[in-house]
């Protein structure tokens, strides 16, 4: 793997490879994303967000299945304070066949606890799981909050 065997260091190549990308392509959705991808992956959230705000605009779109599987930008948009988008991102999947995706509604619950909605981000993360029992991040998000 070499420079790859480091996650920083991946993620820094990764970056590198999505702003070559966008040198030729700028309308480039995918480059868009993946460079906002790489940013999350460095603690660069406010260049992540903007590069998920770039890829978003882009024509054509990523198809929309991209944050059933791919949470950079939740993660960014959170990372900023940027709630809305995340409740936004969450929304438009759990609408579109994505309601039994665990992490919709992990992040719905961490941006209600952020906007100290205890009883939403408890419910929440009841739900995220309601779908898999085992997953860790949400158990530790419900067993934090205050009873």
């Amino acid at each position: 793997l070499g420079d790859l065997a480091d996650p920083n260091q991946a993620a820094e190549i990764a970056a590198e490879t999505a702003q070559a990308e966008l040198q030729v392509n700028r309308q480039n959705a995918v480059s868009w994303f993946n460079l906002g991808t790489a940013l999350t992956r460095l603690g660069r959230y406010e260049e992540a967000s903007t590069a998920f705000d770039q890829s978003r605009r882009q024509n054509p779109p990523l198809p929309w299945r991209m944050t059933w599987y791919q949470f950079a930008p939740f993660e960014a948009y959170y990372n900023v304070g940027r709630y809305d988008e995340v409740l936004s991102l969450a929304e438009a999947n759990l609408s579109n066949s994505g309601e039994y995706v665990e992490e919709m509604h992990y992040w719905q619950g961490r941006v209600f606890e952020a906007q100290g909605n205890v009883n939403g981000a408890r419910a929440a993360f009841q739900r995220a799981l309601g779908h898999n029992s085992r997953y860790t991040a949400a158990r530790e998000a419900l067993d934090s909050l205050p009873a």
